[in-house]
């Protein structure tokens, strides 16, 4: 009986650490939403003076994605209901990483938003999927501290990009400063 007891905690234990290591990649999106926003704060400030943007331009492009997240959670469950959870993860990751590298690679003012749109979106969709696939995959004594994980990922993606922006304060080439800063949110994506 030691033994049945032993594969039943043994197979157990690789449940819990499953569910957790797809809880941890489902709440990427919720980082990367936290990133965008606590990074923005400073490489707004290198964009306007490389770009030089209005300040109309400066709140257009910050508050585009907040926006256009409401689009992306409008057709988030529509995705997840025709395609899977999981593979509604995916699009918003691979949007994450498409946004993020429209706004790296253009001096454009109108594709720096299209950019922050497409930004929008997967953050809309991220931020439903997110949660309700990881309450769906959760046994009941855990799914309260899970999807709460979710919402405390939002926080350290912020802490993340207020950071991020902190050490790049002192780069003076204002050019390669934004694109990096916006660039690193490529890297959670992959």
């Amino acid at each position: 009986l030691d033994f049945v007891y032993y594969s039943m905690a043994s197979s157990t234990s690789d449940a819990n650490c499953f569910i957790y290591m797809c809880a941890a990649v489902a709440c990427l999106s919720s980082i990367l939403l936290g990133y965008d926003i606590g990074v923005m704060s400073g490489a707004i400030v290198y964009m306007q003076r490389d770009l030089s943007l209005s300040k109309w331009g400066e709140e257009f492009i910050i508050s585009s994605l907040s926006f256009f997240s409401i689009i992306g959670a409008l057709f988030g469950g529509q995705i997840s209901a025709m395609y899977g959870r999981k593979k509604t993860i995916l699009v918003a990751s691979i949007l994450f990483f498409v946004g993020s590298l429209v706004m790296v690679m253009t001096t454009n003012f109108a594709l720096i938003v299209f950019g922050r749109i497409i930004l929008g979106i997967a953050t809309g969709i991220g931020l439903l999927i997110a949660p309700l696939y990881t309450a769906e995959l959760s046994p009941h004594a855990m799914r309260g501290m899970l999807v709460a994980l979710a919402e405390i990922s939002i926080n350290v993606g912020l802490v993340l990009g207020y950071v991020i922006s902190y050490a790049f304060y002192y780069i003076h080439d204002d050019d390669k400063a934004w694109r990096i800063m916006v660039g690193l949110g490529c890297v959670p994506s992959i």
